[in-house]
């Protein structure tokens, strides 16, 4: 889970006010580790993330 890839969503960025952003984990076979991922989209200047996933991966 160390390449965290944050898609920019400019649509929604400028609808919101925010900078906003999407993860895709639905590819990914690894369970969510959620203190990871916090750790490792911390390091990123989003105030808000979606994250798409398949319900499988969270433990």
């Amino acid at each position: 889970m160390e390449n965290i890839k944050i898609d920019f969503l400019p649509w929604d960025s400028n609808f919101f006010g925010l900078k906003v952003g999407k993860i895709d984990f639905s590819s990914n076979k690894e369970l969510l580790d959620f203190n990871e991922f916090k750790r490792l989209v911390g390091n990123y200047n989003y105030d808000l993330i979606y994250i798409f996933t398949n319900l499988g991966q969270i433990p």
